[in-house]
């Protein structure tokens, strides 16, 4: 009886959605899916319990089809695209003593592209990106353990490979394996994060009348062309050495500006290199300074790099677009930086982002993206504006 009353229920809600999605070019999924935690958790030499926890969650895409005349939509195969609800049971994680990990809301926009084709079986590569929301963070006192959450805000980002089977003109059956990253972006310490591979099975009901042409229709070659783009910005950075010394942290100021030129050779792809210029405040390397000499010594704070309030960088940028938004990765090279013994990490840094242009608006952008160092070490989230050339 129960299974009944789902079996309507879903009906209802199905029937809802044709009514709301009158175009007929809307789709609905449910998921279910097993995690397994990658990242061995900082706990302080006791090991959790068990890696495994379960997800389940809702989409809503909209086709893209081959008679629009949208030219990214060709260039990049159709592809579907929409809004994602992910609910991932990582309260069930249990640790040593009294600590917890919490439930995860997580909300993103995906991006789902068929790679192969056939009558009634797709492959292809499923993107995601946005935010995770936890109540459960780092506190040292009761939550002592949780040194991977410590910002009720998370950055979620996630890519995987998708096969689909369609069983009849609305209704398919999905299957992928995606990587996730939970980061908290340096918002807050501690900020270890999560990396997580995802195995999920899913439910879609689609409301186009007829399945999506076999063909990935071929779109007009554009001719190379020249763009540059001038950006400011910055975003507030914390330190761990800062925690460390005094269990607490600054929120402190880091500014950024640039100038980059790109080749755009296909329609929805360029590449570029640009200039950056880093600004830190006096008094985030004053309190750095500090730090350091507790942590290190004099002798060894007096013999480093020294403190500098700039730094410059060379950076290699690849970006994809489509219509007004741009998805765009950065690996820069410092060619100065001077900013004492535990602040320096390295010769490289490495940016992902997503920016709008207003094209009406003389091609002014905005951006929001992660600047990271090694790959995994989170600097901090930077909000940018600029202007395209």
């Amino acid at each position: 009886m129960k299974h009944g009353k789902s079996i309507v229920m879903l009906f209802f809600l199905l029937s809802l959605c044709q009514i709301a999605f009158g175009q007929k070019r809307y789709n609905v999924q449910f998921n279910l899916s097993n995690g397994y935690i990658l990242n061995t958790f900082d706990t302080r030499n006791e090991m959790m319990e068990s890696y495994m926890f379960p997800e389940a969650g809702w989409r809503i895409g909209y086709n893209t089809q081959p008679e629009d005349s949208n030219i990214y939509a060709r260039a990049f195969g159709y592809p579907v695209i929409g809004l994602a609800v992910t609910y991932s049971g990582l309260g069930i994680v249990p640790y040593s003593g009294k600590s917890t990990l919490d439930n995860i809301v997580s909300t993103y926009g995906f991006f789902e592209r068929d790679l192969l084709r056939t009558s009634h079986f797709f492959l292809g590569y499923d993107l995601g990106i946005g935010l995770g929301f936890n109540t459960s963070v780092y506190n040292p006192n009761d939550n002592t353990l949780n040194l991977n959450f410590s910002s009720p805000l998370l950055i979620y980002i996630r890519l995987g490979a998708k096969g689909k089977y369609r069983l009849n003109e609305h209704l398919e059956l999905n299957a992928s394996a995606a990587f996730a990253h939970y980061s908290t972006g340096r918002l807050a310490f501690p900020n270890n994060g999560l990396n997580s591979m995802v195995l999920e099975l899913g439910m879609r009901y689609d409301f186009t009348s007829k399945p999506q042409k076999k063909h990935f229709a071929n779109y007009e070659r554009t001719k190379p062309s020249l763009f540059g783009e001038i950006y400011y910005g910055g975003g507030m950075h914390r330190c761990r050495q800062e925690w460390m010394v005094y269990n607490t942290t600054h929120p402190w100021a880091s500014y950024t500006a640039g100038a980059n030129i790109n080749l755009r050779y296909l329609p929805h792809m360029s590449t570029g290199i640009g200039f950056d210029v880093f600004y830190d405040t006096k008094g985030f390397l004053s309190r750095i300074e500090h730090v350091e000499r507790v942590l290190y010594g004099d002798e060894a704070v007096d013999n480093g790099p020294g403190y500098k309030k700039r730094s410059y960088g060379i950076c290699l940028m690849q970006q994809f677009h489509y219509g007004n938004f741009t998805l765009f990765g950065g690996y820069g090279i410092y060619v100065y930086r001077h900013i004492g013994l535990h602040e320096q990490k390295g010769a490289t840094y490495q940016r992902a982002g997503i920016k709008y242009v207003f094209p009406r608006l003389a091609n002014v952008f905005v951006a929001i993206d992660c600047k990271a160092h090694h790959f995994s070490h989170a600097a901090l989230i930077e909000f940018t504006t600029g202007i395209r050339l």
